[in-house]
């Protein structure tokens, strides 16, 4: 893997990414900074600042963006990740963006996959050691869709993963790609932007899932 890895953050609070992360770097100094900035986080990011950050792994999301406005929706899902991850980097250090797979549209429905894939585009041009790691849905141990959502949510992804519609990615594969796109030495390709269809409307979490689901 190249020259240890020391100092990471991780940038959102999912929990699978946390356990991973702190599994595979055992003796790393680990800072997790959840994805909603408050001035609890305050001086966790100072401390960034002073400190040379081997690795960044951005895996975050505010679900509840999608009731937000547009301007704050975009605000806290690409804005705000991005101006910390300007503050705590430096040219040398690395960058992996976890997120699910992209439609295969040019355009999307969903406001999930259009911050997602706003942020990626805007990382891939500011760093050169940024790369993506995309992963389709994750299954867990019992074989159900380990995914944030209420029940209904839940419900739609694991009845979709029981007749084969749902691309999906256990544990361990996962665990095995997150170590290979780390140890990569080239560079990330260019990530293509999706064109928003009705982001404007506020919408509950579980029909922006399904939207993504269903229509990009």
């Amino acid at each position: 893997m190249g020259k240890k890895i020391k100092k990471i953050v991780l940038i959102g609070q999912s929990q699978k990414f946390i356990t991973l992360t702190q599994n595979q770097f055992t003796d790393a100094n680990i800072i997790v900074i959840p994805w909603r900035s408050s001035r609890d986080q305050a001086k966790k990011i100072r401390y960034c600042r002073y400190k040379k950050i081997d690795l960044i792994i951005v895996c975050g999301f505010d679900y509840r963006s999608s009731l937000y406005s547009y301007e704050k929706y975009i605000s806290v899902n690409v804005s705000f990740p991005l101006n910390l991850i300007r503050e705590i980097s430096t040219s040398k250090t690395r960058i992996v963006y976890i997120s699910t797979l992209r439609a295969s549209k040019k355009y999307t429905w969903s406001r999930y996959q259009y911050a997602k894939n706003e942020l990626a585009i805007q990382l891939s041009k500011e760093f050169r050691a940024f790369k993506m790691l995309y992963t389709p849905t994750i299954i867990n141990q019992s074989g159900s869709a380990d995914i944030y959502g209420g029940i209904f949510t839940r419900l739609i992804f694991n009845s979709l993963n029981k007749v084969g519609f749902l691309r999906s990615i256990t544990m361990n594969s996962l665990k095995r790609n997150f170590l290979k796109k780390i140890s990569k030495k080239q560079t990330q390709g260019r990530v293509l932007a999706l064109k928003p269809r009705f982001l404007a409307i506020r919408r509950p979490l579980f029909l922006d899932r399904l939207l993504r689901l269903i229509c990009g």
